[in-house]
């Protein structure tokens, strides 16, 4: 029981194959890459609810998941940019961002333990993937483009915003740790 929601995590980060796939042909078969994302979203949600329930958390399976959702929601945001139903540079803005709170993430967990994740990051994900269903909805029942470009960046911008929020909130953390060694 221990190693299933790292299981689901793998299920997840591997889910990541088809659903490019699906996104490199017609627009008329991305309902089948919404459902395969739906499930990949409740495997997330259920990865981490049975590492709690069966007190089966690691630092291993944190890094499996942060590794994975970050893999899902770029690979999806990289391969629907040239749709230019959103702003590319807040795309990368966002990754970049990623990376570098990744990098401190990994600095403070050497240093410190693994640091408690915290509302801001959830925020994100969840903005993230509305932008990803939007933009997958949109084209599927061929909405306005320009209409879909102005909600995904109104998301993505909001996403932005609370992922400075959240990096803030890392970095405080950082800095408080530094002070207590």
């Amino acid at each position: 029981m221990k190693n299933i929601p790292n299981y689901l995590t793998l299920f997840r980060f591997f889910s990541i194959i088809p659903i490019l796939y699906i996104l490199q042909g017609k627009t008329e078969h991305y309902w089948l890459a919404i459902i395969l994302i739906i499930i990949a979203l409740v495997s997330d949600i259920c990865d981490g609810w049975l590492a709690r329930k069966y007190n089966a958390a690691s630092e291993f399976g944190a890094m499996l998941d942060s590794v994975t959702d970050k893999s899902l929601i770029y690979a999806i945001l990289f391969s629907i940019m040239h749709f230019n139903i959103m702003l590319s540079w807040l795309i990368i803005l966002l990754f970049i961002r990623d990376m570098l709170t990744d990098g401190l993430r990994a600095i403070i967990t050497r240093l410190h333990g693994c640091p408690p994740a915290n509302i801001y990051g959830k925020l994100k994900f969840g903005l993230q993937i509305m932008v990803i269903l939007v933009s997958l909805s949109g084209l599927y029942y061929e909405f306005d483009r320009e209409k879909l470009k102005i909600i995904n960046n109104i998301l993505l911008g909001i996403a932005f915003l609370v992922s400075l929020a959240g990096a803030k909130v890392l970095w405080d953390y950082y800095r408080g740790s530094l002070k207590k060694t």
